[in-house]
């Protein structure tokens, strides 16, 4: 849900045609995803009383899944506003 606050530079970018933009998006929707899921694992942690129930590789694969959802979540994000972009020229 963080990325929706990236919309208007989303459009900026794509307005003037940024350099790089794609992975500028991606970029910002790993880290945010990174940091979603960071969060959520800290508070799991906090509530087991410092104890990892499922292991570290679960805890790996947790950590890699959600930056992955958050990278697509930002480039379908992105895709959205280039094509309201485009609909918005024609």
């Amino acid at each position: 849900a963080l990325v929706y606050l990236r919309v208007p530079t989303y459009a900026a970018w794509h307005a003037v045609r940024q350099p790089y933009r794609m992975l500028r998006v991606l970029r910002d929707g790993a880290i945010t995803g990174l940091a979603f899921a960071t969060a959520t694992l800290f508070l799991s942690v906090a509530t087991l009383g410092g104890a990892v129930a499922q292991g570290w590789d679960a805890v790996l694969i947790w950590l890699v899944v959600v930056t992955l959802v958050g990278a697509a979540t930002a480039a379908s994000l992105y895709a959205y506003v280039a094509l309201a972009g485009r609909r918005r020229r024609a």
